[in-house]
């Protein structure tokens, strides 16, 4: 009766990639990679929304008011290109920052385990 197991090389194949990858992960300089990625991420965040919100200030603070006086004076400032533009800006930034930042998310963790090539 042959005791091998069907899969024992594959299993150990699959463990040795495993625990080299832990190793990798593990490593001091893999380490620092690592944590300067997730810095870089959040940096790239926190920049994108300090972005919107400059713009969406900007728009608000030239181009609206809120009194009555504002209600009149809006026909002759909606068309006005600067607050078009920042009106246009706020816009096509708050309908793309989801995907700018899943693009940023997903380099960062393309670049988290590329550390290795020999994995």
């Amino acid at each position: 009766m042959n005791n091998n197991r069907p899969f024992q090389s594959y299993t150990n194949y699959s463990n040795t990639r495993i625990m080299t990858l832990v190793n990798d992960i593990l490593n001091t300089d893999n380490l620092t990679k690592y944590i300067e990625t997730i810095f870089s991420f959040i940096i790239a965040l926190f920049t994108i929304s300090t972005l919107h919100y400059c713009i969406k200030f900007a728009y608000f603070h030239f181009c609206f008011d809120f009194s009555l006086w504002g209600f009149l004076t809006n026909l002759f400032t909606i068309y006005n290109p600067v607050c078009y533009w920042l009106n246009w800006a706020n816009w096509t930034l708050s309908e793309t920052i989801i995907i700018i930042s899943l693009s940023i998310l997903f380099s960062c963790i393309k670049n988290l385990f590329s550390t290795n090539n020999s994995i």
